[in-house]
């Protein structure tokens, strides 16, 4: 996923930008691995590598819990307005 975030454009600015700054974000998170832990990336090497040990099904797992969590758009700025 990261890759073709990267063949969008450059990851270091535009859109392309935010996408994978979120997505490595999400990966980083993750802290085991089928309850054995698993180091912070340092590297954009490593944040893919960590990408590819929790494959499909881990990502999925991994956006779900993100959404869950996340509060609404709408929400906030309702907030910002008050």
């Amino acid at each position: 996923m990261l890759d073709l975030i990267e063949a969008g454009g450059s990851a270091m600015n535009g859109a392309a930008a935010d996408a994978w700054l979120g997505y490595a974000e999400m990966i980083c998170s993750v802290t085991a691995i089928d309850q054995i832990p698993v180091h912070m990336p340092s590297s954009k090497e490593e944040i893919k590598e960590l990408a590819r040990r929790l494959g499909h099904d881990g990502v999925d797992a991994l956006l779900a819990a993100f959404e869950e969590t996340a509060t609404p758009r709408l929400e906030l700025l309702d907030v910002s307005k008050n």
